[in-house]
């Protein structure tokens, strides 16, 4: 009896000390990313634009390509990969190469419902301070942190976007352990940018064996 009073109280000792200290309750199995900075010019007089960015570990193996898209319809088609919507959409593939689908989605949504699409008004005004839906964008997965931010705005006399740049950066993170970008903890402002709203949206999947019709996330 006394062996099983000391076995709890141990357990219950790691148990709080797990929740204490995030990094002893899961550490992150996911390849060591190389830390990096880059970014590009989006403007809007070009035709279109394309930014692609091999991410590689540590060791120099590449492990996800990050890609941005954008411009006019008949660029796009003709020039990306991948499925891209304007203006300007970027995604996160696992492996060597684009995919259509995208990690910094939250759920099984297309890449341009995810927070890695871009449109101009997000960038301007009270749209362009809201958090994590505006300028600047953090994704946590997979044992790091992608951070997209937007800088150098131009704009003409009547605040239509004239170019910006578009900075990325990687910084590891063990503690972050989730296979998809995890939810901001900001609602969707929608059409109204001046109330930020706490919380996260219902994340949806699809199962195969409901025949892929869309439902609330298992996990």
């Amino acid at each position: 009896m006394r062996h099983d009073l000391i076995y709890k109280l141990l357990v219950s000792i790691l148990f709080a000390l797990a929740l204490s200290c995030p990094s002893l309750a899961a550490e992150s199995t996911w390849p060591k990313m190389k830390e990096f900075d880059d970014s590009f010019i989006f403007d809007t007089k070009e035709e279109g634009i394309e930014f692609i960015k091999p991410l590689c570990d540590v060791d120099g193996t590449v492990r996800y390509v990050f890609s941005c898209g954008g411009g006019t319809d008949e660029y796009i088609d003709k020039h990306s990969n991948s499925t891209f919507i304007g203006p300007l959409g970027c995604r996160l593939s696992e492996g060597d190469k684009e995919v259509e689908t995208s990690l910094l989605s939250e759920d099984d949504s297309a890449p341009w419902h995810s927070r890695g699409q871009y449109n101009f008004r997000s960038l301007l005004g009270d749209c362009g301070k809201y958090p994590e839906d505006g300028r600047l964008r953090h994704f946590r997965l997979r044992g790091f942190e992608l951070t997209l931010s937007v800088t150098d705005i131009i704009t003409t006399d009547r605040d239509q976007l004239v170019s910006f740049r578009m900075n990325v950066s990687l910084r590891r993170d063990d503690r972050i352990t989730s296979k998809q970008a995890e939810q901001p903890g900001y609602l969707s402002p929608r059409n109204d940018c001046k109330t930020i709203k706490k919380g996260n949206e219902p994340r949806m999947c699809r199962y195969p064996d409901t025949g892929y019709i869309w439902e609330k996330c298992r996990d």
